[in-house]
């Protein structure tokens, strides 16, 4: 007579305690690589907050730059339309008028 395995052995419960310790502490070791992965995500998305935060300074600085440059452009050209209104009206009229009178 041949001996038959019990298919309901995997539901069976066993005494042995070392497996359950065994379980134990890969538990806990699994706890404790996931609190490291966690803090290394957490170091990860600080680091890339930080270097997003300097692009985005760096925009910021370059819109500055570009603004007053386009600041300056339109102060610069306000100047010279004034200066030729002023040449025009106190050289140009005058003589222009003097041409028409004579």
């Amino acid at each position: 007579m041949s001996k038959r395995k019990n298919p309901f052995r995997l539901f069976q419960r066993q005494d042995s305690t070392e497996d359950e310790k065994d379980v134990f502490d890969r538990d806990n070791d699994e706890n404790e690589e996931m609190k490291d992965v966690n803090k290394i995500i957490l170091i990860q998305s600080a680091i890339r907050r930080w270097i997003d935060n300097r692009k985005f300074q760096n925009r910021r600085n370059l819109q500055r730059i570009r603004h007053n440059i386009a600041e300056e452009l339109l102060d610069t050209e306000l100047v010279y339309l004034t200066n030729v209104d002023i040449l025009i009206n106190t050289f140009l009229k005058p003589i222009q008028q003097q041409k028409n009178k004579s």
